[in-house]
């Protein structure tokens, strides 16, 4: 009798022993798991505003979600973003520091850099076209069409139709103009020296 009632009372203990084993590792589970959002008018509504907020960068917007958590997310969003914009305009990776969502303070140093390349290249560009243009003043006053082929591009071919355009009506020899190759060119050529005449 005792070893039955022992028998018993060990299946039982077992029992509530593994109950509470198992229901501890669910509750587990659903601690990893986020809580799905319960969808109604209200979560409807504040995900629309947030979206017209952030869209529009209008923080005043996001005082009239109802979610606590929502309306703190739209403005430190919005903030991060107008941030990112500052940083951008002002190539300034300090301004980056500020932002605390770490994806928009990666976006925002990487929209710096890019801001910076791109200034560069501008600046590199405007300096080759101020060299090509003083040189093409240059050759231009000598009036060597040869020399146009130091120039790039349409500078050298400007440089080509201005100085035989010159000398043909400096000379008003409109032969000069057949010089340009191409029909078009050379009969606005010959009007050019038609017209000095």
């Amino acid at each position: 009798m005792k070893t039955k009632f022992l028998i018993i009372a060990l299946a039982t203990f077992s029992a509530i022993f593994l109950t509470a084993c198992f229901g501890n590792e669910k509750e587990d589970d659903d601690a990893l798991q986020p809580e799905p959002q319960e969808v109604n008018a209200d979560t409807v509504l504040d995900n629309r505003i947030f979206n017209e907020a952030v869209t529009s960068l209008n923080s005043k917007r996001c005082g009239e979600i109802k979610a606590s958590a929502k309306k703190e997310e739209c403005a430190t969003v919005i903030s991060s973003l107008a941030l990112i914009d500052k940083a951008v305009q002002q190539k300034d990776k300090t301004v980056c520091k500020q932002i605390t969502l770490e994806r928009y303070a990666e976006s925002c140093s990487a929209g710096v850099n890019q801001a910076i390349a791109d200034s560069q290249r501008e600046e590199t560009a405007l300096k080759e076209a101020q060299q090509q243009e003083k040189l093409a003043e240059e050759i231009f006053k000598s009036k060597d069409v040869e020399k146009c082929d130091e120039l790039k591009d349409n500078y050298k071919i400007s440089c080509k139709e201005n100085i035989l355009n010159a000398l043909a009506v400096e000379k008003l020899d409109k032969t000069i103009c057949e010089k340009h190759g191409e029909k078009e060119k050379v009969e606005q050529c010959k009007k050019l020296v038609e017209a000095n005449q």
